[in-house]
């Protein structure tokens, strides 16, 4: 049957399907309780920028499976040559190169105007133990699968130890 890639722009997510696994929720006889949680500063950041990009930023979504069989084989020789990348890595390089070929999508809308970015920064979701972040891999369409890996790993490693600087996480182009 093969492997297949599901890509949603929308969400910058990709993923190889699988079984999702949901647990139920609790039931409960009464109304849900709350507990107030100290924001920190990156975190105050983070949903400052989300809400801004889901308000301000006009969006378009597209969805496609891909069957991956390629791919996979050449994930596998890497990996026997001790090179390791993901899937998402070549995702993220196919992305910098699409974005080069229809360099319309990587613009920004500011001040009742659209603005072509120059460069193609793109930004990767990383979970970390306080939530989502997005670390940018700058200028990647220039960058190796190999170089891709090693700077999305180096990023992950960083976000989730909450040691990120801002110009590592704020003005991508694309996530």
């Amino acid at each position: 049957m093969g492997n297949f890639l599901l890509i949603s722009a929308a969400a910058g997510v990709a993923s190889v399907e699988e079984p999702v696994i949901i647990s139920r929720p609790r039931r409960s006889t009464g109304p849900s309780t709350f507990k107030d949680l100290e924001v920190s500063n990156i975190r105050a950041i983070i949903a400052k920028r989300l809400g801004e990009s889901k308000s301000t930023i006009p969006h378009s979504y597209a969805s496609i499976a891909i069957k991956i069989d390629k791919l996979s084989e050449m994930r596998t020789k890497l990996q026997a040559d001790n090179i390791k990348v993901s899937v998402n890595d070549f995702v993220t390089k196919a992305v910098a190169h699409a974005l080069l070929e229809c360099p319309d999508v990587n613009c920004l809308y500011k001040n009742g105007q659209t603005i072509r970015a120059e460069n193609v920064d793109v930004s990767v979701a990383v979970a970390t133990p306080t939530g989502l972040i997005t670390p940018i891999v700058f200028n990647t369409p220039s960058k190796s699968i190999g170089d891709i890996s090693a700077n999305i790993r180096e990023l992950a490693g960083k976000a989730r130890e909450g040691k990120l600087k801002p110009q590592e996480f704020q003005g991508g182009t694309f996530t």
